[in-house]
């Protein structure tokens, strides 16, 4: 083998250059590589054997590829290494249409104005001539949307404290009621009602605690 044409391609452009017998190499293929398509950095290279298969062109590749290389040879006098190349660019740039190119029409209709509600007449809702949703006759813009939502989740947190609060309280009574049953007295009805504060609640149990039984 004394030298090869090394033939590559990058997405629509094809360039070759004849590379000498020392640089049939890993790293002679990759410099080579390197100087026909310099201002592709981060890439992959493969090539494809004797059944059409796509193979990954690395360390561990390369008798092979070599060897695919010159089973197709023929008649041909000088060895042909061809391969093509993905940048890591191209390979996201995929991915991401792949990724959000069908999607992205079901997002573009779904951003459309939707309507619940009686119709035009004519198959359409007038909700798409209002510039946002309509229930119920009323038109709600996205920004309505969310400012609902976030006072839906404030009322919620609100019920939710008011709730514990609730529970601490009853707490601290059924307590005091206890330390007032061991005394041998009657609990005053000012400490079992709603008005009582925990704070409050907490320092009579503390006292009650401390008076001698």
């Amino acid at each position: 083998m004394k030298s090869a044409v090394l033939k590559v391609s990058h997405q629509d452009e094809v360039r070759r250059c004849h590379i000498e017998k020392e640089q049939i190499s890993y790293g002679g293929i990759l410099d080579t590589i390197a100087t026909l398509f310099p201002n592709v950095e981060d890439f992959k290279a493969k090539y494809f054997d004797e059944e059409g298969d796509a193979c990954t062109f690395c360390k561990a590749s390369v008798k092979d590829f070599l060897e695919v290389s010159a089973a197709k040879k023929a008649s041909s006098k000088v060895l042909l290494l061809k391969l093509e190349l993905t940048s890591q660019d191209s390979l996201l740039e995929r991915q991401s249409e792949l990724a959000v190119g069908a999607p992205k029409a079901e997002v573009e209709h779904s951003q459309a104005p939707v309507e619940v509600g009686a119709s035009d007449g004519q198959g359409e809702f007038q909700g798409a001539k209002d510039g946002g949703q309509r229930l119920g006759g009323m038109s709600i813009g996205t920004e309505d949307l969310r400012k609902k939502a976030l006072e839906a989740a404030e009322s919620r947190q609100s019920v939710s404290a008011e709730l514990a609060l609730h529970a601490h309280r009853q707490d601290l009574q059924g307590r005091i009621a206890e330390q007032y049953r061991r005394l041998g007295e009657d609990m005053p009805m000012g400490l079992g009602s709603s008005r009582a504060s925990p704070e409050q609640l907490c320092k009579h149990l503390e006292k009650l605690r401390l008076r001698p039984r």
